[in-house]
């Protein structure tokens, strides 16, 4: 307890209240209100504040005094500015959610894609070239009408179009422009299918419009009408033997014929060649490279034939197969087939070659072989028995064939030329040594051919068969054939030639003649570069000048010409040049001889090489001027030695 600083007042104190007889003053107590209280659950609910007040003091002694009670109702709060932007803003959210969700419930009522059908109808098999014919309806169940409709109709690659004027198409659009509420379309359309025998194929149809006010394009695509081919409007038919030899020719014949109650035009016949088989001609000729031909048009149930030659080659036992494909073509490229509407094969099997012929032609095996134009053409046939039994009775035919040959100089030993057919035949009646051929045996046969120099597109092709009969043990005989082809090409016999003149049309020429040192005279020069029997390409000459002749920039003829006035080449290109024609070419140049040259011809042009390509051969074929003189021609009016330098005149 702490002590009290006045010792007299805590005396008083407990006298006062240990004495008797003194009257205690009443103390007024306050009753508890029953009524409870409620806590508030946010500020703007807080109740209304009890406040006291400050008490009036009674006078008198011991007497307490009661306070007063006011009460203070609560205080209105405001909202602040971001309250009522946060009120508002979700206000509106909750506004348009509410509209959204009506149109998309009710809304959609009015157009939507959903109330658009579309459908094909068709029949789901036809026969290839045979009209199809659909029919695509359009409904628009929408409360609202579609404007700038339009059909659009996908067919299958090959599909034409129906009438006289047939061409391929691959899309049709119609125009239905305005489809109004509840109205339902049907649209007729046709056209000719073609493809393979069994082939499943799909038509589709969509259709594009345009709302009312709107810029926007829709569309609606219908399931596709799938159909089968159950026949192909053509027919392939491959005749030819199973069976060959190595260096057989044989020959394979293709029938088309039309399976179309329609006319077929226009189509493709196109042949794949594997490396067993090399092609050697064909008729009718292909139209492109060696392996399609163009069919304008086959009527119904007719038919047309191509023959194709070829040459067997590969080892024993080996199998190959020719194919075969026609169609319609493509429409960027009418070599290819666009649309296949039928395939056809042929299958070779490679057996022993019973009698072996092979050829040399100059020494040369290869099956093409190239000579010079004009040169005298060495031919041995070699044929060897590769049985182990005996031939009899072998008889050789060699034909020729070709726009070179100088019957009258075909030189053949133990044998016959027949000039009406162009055949040189050895036969056992002029040659015992083919009446017994023994197993392995070998004979040669040799003639010599002159060809022609003055036809153009110089060539021939020789084609031997070997014919014998061999014995069997019940004394049948079989008939055996070998053949082998070769073809020979002479290259374009080309030249050049040139010539210097003054006066030439074109070119004003200065100077004296003869020429005088120091001083300068120009000249014309001409070159002349020609074809043979042949068309030539990439033809170009190049010469070049002395040091002591100029360059005058003056050029006029065929082609292109550039010189060089570092090296002083002169090179024109030519380009093609077609058989039996040439090509010309002018220009200008100033010769300035020397003190030295006094008394000398000088050269004014150099050698002149001429190289270009003979587009038949595929050879390389050259030729070669010499150099060109200052000397003029005495038929132009000059005297002799007018190109000898003379002393220079001193005034």
């Amino acid at each position: 307890m702490p002590d009290f600083k006045d010792p007299e007042k805590l005396q008083d104190m407990r006298r006062r209240l240990y004495e008797r007889g003194t009257e205690s003053t009443p103390v007024v107590r306050h009753e508890l209100s029953a009524t409870p209280h409620v806590a508030p659950a946010a500020w703007s609910d807080q109740p209304e504040i009890l406040t006291l007040q400050t008490p009036v003091i009674d006078p008198r002694t011991g007497v307490l005094t009661e306070p007063t009670v006011d009460v203070i109702p609560p205080k209105k709060r405001r909202l602040s500015y971001r309250a009522i932007i946060l009120l508002v803003s979700a206000a509106l959210f909750l506004l348009v959610l509410g509209l959204s969700s009506l149109y998309l419930m009710f809304g959609n009522t009015l157009i939507s894609s959903n109330n658009i059908g579309i459908s094909i109808a068709g029949p789901l098999t036809i026969g290839g070239g045979e009209e199809m014919k659909l029919q695509v309806g359009v409904t628009n169940q929408n409360k609202v009408p579609i404007e700038s409709a339009v059909l659009i109709v996908s067919y299958p690659v090959g599909t034409k179009s129906v009438g006289e004027d047939s061409k391929e198409i691959f899309e049709e659009r119609v125009t239905l422009n305005r489809i109004s509420a509840g109205e339902a379309v049907n649209v007729p359309v046709s056209a000719i299918i073609f493809g393979e025998e069994n082939q499943e194929q799909q038509i589709r149809a969509t259709i594009e419009y345009r709302l009312v006010d709107s810029n926007g394009t829709f569309f609606k695509e219908a399931d596709p009408l799938t159909f089968k081919i159950n026949s192909s409007p053509v027919v392939i038919r491959v005749d030819t033997v199973k069976k060959v030899s190595a260096g057989q020719e044989i020959d394979v014949k293709l029938t088309i014929q039309s399976n179309s109650p329609n006319p077929l035009k226009n189509l493709l016949v196109s042949a794949s060649y594997p490396s067993n088989f090399e092609y050697t001609t064909a008729s009718p000729e292909p139209m492109y490279r060696e392996s399609e031909w163009l069919i304008d048009e086959i009527l119904p149930e007719k038919s047309t034939t191509i023959t194709i030659k070829g040459v067997v080659v590969g080892n024993q036992s080996e199998e190959f197969q020719l194919q075969f494909s026609i169609g319609t073509p493509q429409k960027d490229n009418q070599f290819m087939i666009g649309s296949v509407l039928a395939n056809a094969t042929a299958d070779f099997l490679i057996e022993q070659p019973f009698i072996n012929v092979g050829m040399e032609i100059d020494g040369k095996t290869s099956d093409v072989v190239t000579l010079a134009t004009g040169k005298s053409t060495a031919v041995t046939v070699i044929v060897q028995n590769t049985l182990t039994e005996t031939l009899y009775d072998m008889v050789v035919e060699v034909e020729v064939k070709g726009n070179i040959l100088v019957r009258e100089l075909v030189e053949v030993e133990d044998g016959y030329y027949d000039s009406v057919k162009d055949v040189i035949r050895y036969e056992p009646s002029g040659n015992q040594n083919l009446v017994q051929i023994d197993p392995g045996a070998t004979k040669e046969f040799t003639f010599t051919l002159k060809p022609s120099d003055k036809t153009e597109t110089p060539s021939f092709s020789l084609t031997a068969n070997a014919y014998a009969r061999r014995v069997f043990e019940n004394r049948a005989t079989e008939q055996l054939v070998g053949t082998v082809k070769r073809e020979v090409k002479f290259t374009s016999s080309v030249g050049i030639t040139r010539k210097l003149a003054r006066g030439v049309p074109g070119f004003i020429d200065g100077g004296t003649v003869p020429p005088v040192a120091d001083a300068e005279t120009t000249y014309t020069v001409t070159l002349q570069a020609s074809a043979g029997g042949n068309d030539v390409t990439g033809a170009v000459v190049t010469t070049s000048l002395p040091q002591y002749v100029s360059w005058k920039n003056l050029a006029l003829g065929d082609g292109s010409i550039v010189f060089n006035p570092i090296s002083k080449e002169v090179t024109w290109t030519i380009g093609g040049i077609d058989a039996a024609s040439n090509k010309n070419v002018s220009f200008q140049v100033g010769l300035l001889p020397s003190q030295n040259q006094i008394g000398v011809t000088p050269a004014v042009v150099g050698a002149q090489r001429f190289r270009a390509t003979d587009r038949f051969t595929g050879a390389v074929v050259r030729a070669e001027g010499v150099p060109l003189s200052s000397e003029l021609g005495i038929e132009s009016g000059f005297e002799e030695q007018n190109g000898r330098v003379q002393k220079t005149l001193l005034p």
